[in-house]
């Protein structure tokens, strides 16, 4: 710390690096929670050694630039400068998923470095992997495809419940020291949903579109026109329903029938039963037939009692990792997002 204990430095205040993060639309109470240690008093703030040790905590957790963070009256940028790739559909978008890009990054960050075995690579394509798959289960659903992509030493970690002025993100591809890893953040509660993200950032990472930047996916699954959006949201569609993707659909079902056919058909095509009614509605949205699928969904999943979709990811994280690889601090943040503290 005694780099940065010039005149400027020590005169740093928090209510001065707060009113700064502000301008990335984070609120104090935010800051509060997720920047600063266990250990923090606010009686302490009044101390400007104190301060710039919080304010490092701020910047490490974040994912912020130190220096900005700790130069009083500099705007506040992320670490390394590096923009990413945001898959946003309005540009006017990309400041507003900067400070989930840093926690995000810096999540990875934590997970790769504990992760105690290597990268191993990937089949060429989705099909391989789905008969990979399928050798041992009877589709491909998110426990599968978790358990698929941490064999080869791909980790997937789920953000639960980020501070809700973070604008929310579906999730997020990095290479972390020449390993790829998976970041989901999406609010959907249905295993299937998440299931087509995660088989979707994989399919950036397969296909090449990971580079030396984050891969940031605002919505997963929306049409517009962005080639790599396309061929990962295909390579998704091909791993997880196979041939079921070519299922005809002429008429509207209701959920009880759907739910039905859908559980049919997932037996006959070996592919997640919730991933078809799904696809089911994605064919038919202009009839707006979401709600139908939602439900049906909603019966299959209550039929066979699954966990929660970040349970799921973040159970199999936490079997895999090694934590002492890492700092207390980093530790406790890993906790704090992933394992709710």
């Amino acid at each position: 710390m005694a780099a940065v204990q010039t005149r400027e430095a020590t005169e740093l205040t928090l209510s001065e690096v707060l009113q700064r993060l502000g301008k990335l639309g984070i609120k104090p109470s935010s800051v509060r929670a997720l920047g600063l240690p266990d250990w923090w008093d606010p009686a302490l703030e009044t101390d400007p050694m104190v301060v710039l040790e919080g304010a490092g905590y701020i910047a490490k957790r974040f994912g912020l630039d130190p220096l900005s963070v700790l130069t009083p009256g500099a705007d506040i940028v992320l670490k390394g400068q590096l923009a990413p790739k945001f898959k946003t559909r309005v540009a006017a978008n990309l400041e507003e998923v900067q400070v989930i890009q840093g926690i995000a990054c810096r999540i990875a960050e934590a997970v790769a470095s504990c992760t105690p075995f290597p990268y191993q690579g990937l089949p060429s394509n989705a099909q391989e992997i789905r008969q990979r798959i399928l050798s041992n289960k009877p589709w491909v659903d998110l426990e599968s495809l978790i358990g698929f992509c941490w064999s080869q030493g791909i980790p997937v970690v789920y953000l639960p419940a980020l501070p809700p002025e973070f604008r929310k993100i579906d999730g997020l591809a990095v290479n972390i020291n020449d390993r790829p890893v998976i970041v989901l953040a999406s609010q959907k509660k249905f295993s299937a949903w998440i299931l087509f993200i995660l088989a979707h950032e994989l399919g950036h990472i397969l296909l090449g579109h990971v580079t030396d930047v984050p891969l940031i996916d605002e919505k997963v699954n929306t049409p517009w026109d962005d080639h790599e959006e396309q061929a990962a949201n295909q390579f998704a569609t091909d791993l997880i329903l196979g041939e079921a993707q070519h299922l005809n659909w002429p008429k509207r079902l209701y959920f009880p029938v759907l739910q039905q056919s859908a559980l049919e058909l997932a037996a006959t095509h070996q592919a997640d039963p919730g991933a078809i009614c799904f696809n089911y509605a994605w064919q038919r949205r202009q009839n707006s037939d979401w709600a139908a699928a939602t439900a049906a969904v909603k019966a299959i999943q209550g039929n066979i009692d699954e966990p929660h979709p970040f349970q799921l990811v973040n159970q199999v994280l936490k079997k895999y990792l090694d934590l002492t690889h890492l700092d207390t601090d980093t530790q406790a943040y890993l906790k704090l997002l992933a394992f709710g503290g």
